[in-house]
């Protein structure tokens, strides 16, 4: 009984500062390239991986209109004339949890990961069939080719987690191990009872509101 009363005054002083989601299945792992399932994405897209650019739907739901698209860790992006090339500028700010700036490199590992033939990221290739090449014009400059014109070659995009190819190259294996993003969250804790993030001090953007998130 006192240990139980000790837990619960606990959570009460958490929850000024600490969102607890209740998981009904616990993730195997927290890589979003590898196989994901529904509870790996909800804990760790957006807040500790991001992606190049976001899907944004339409306001009001699916058919009501073509949805648009935001920046993410690109900062701007061209599609050429021909439509067989996609050019992203990336975020100059943003930096990994371990501190390494994010750079062209990161970006062509985690678009060529999603894409190879046997490769771990089989909700992705199919998607992402149609390119031929990602290549590095800069420190902060990718360029994607393309086979043939092909619009969901974008949407697709907005999909891949940008790793870190320094961590990850060797690792791609989804058993439990480093979990290093860009995003407003870091890893904190990843016990049997409960994930917790923490907000990463030194993210590119705006610092979320909420300091902790507690998957129990």
């Amino acid at each position: 009984v006192v240990a139980a009363e000790a837990a619960r005054a606990k959570t009460r002083g958490q929850r000024a500062h600490t969102l607890r989601v209740h998981v009904d299945r616990p993730p195997r792992h927290l890589n979003p390239l590898v196989d994901p399932s529904r509870w790996t994405m909800r804990v760790v897209a957006d807040t500790v991986f991001e992606t190049l650019i976001r899907y944004q739907p339409a306001e009001g739901g699916a058919g009501t209109g073509p949805g648009s698209y935001r920046p993410g860790l690109a900062r701007s992006w061209a599609v050429s004339p021909g439509g067989r090339e996609i050019r992203f500028e990336l975020e100059p700010e943003a930096v990994f949890h371990d501190g390494r700036r994010m750079t062209s490199v990161d970006v062509q590992f985690s678009l060529d990961s999603a894409r190879i033939p046997r490769g771990p990221a089989d909700h992705l290739r199919s998607r992402l069939s149609d390119i031929v090449a990602v290549d590095i014009l800069g420190p902060r400059t990718v360029r994607v080719r393309l086979a043939r014109p092909n619009g969901y070659v974008l949407r697709a995009i907005c999909d891949v987690p940008i790793l870190s190819a320094q961590v990850y190259r060797g690792r791609l294996d989804g058993r439990r191990g480093p979990v290093v993003g860009t995003g407003p969250y870091r890893l904190k804790s990843w016990t049997d009872e409960a994930i917790e993030l923490t907000r990463f001090n030194d993210y590119w953007g705006p610092a979320p509101a909420i300091p902790t998130l507690a998957f129990i």
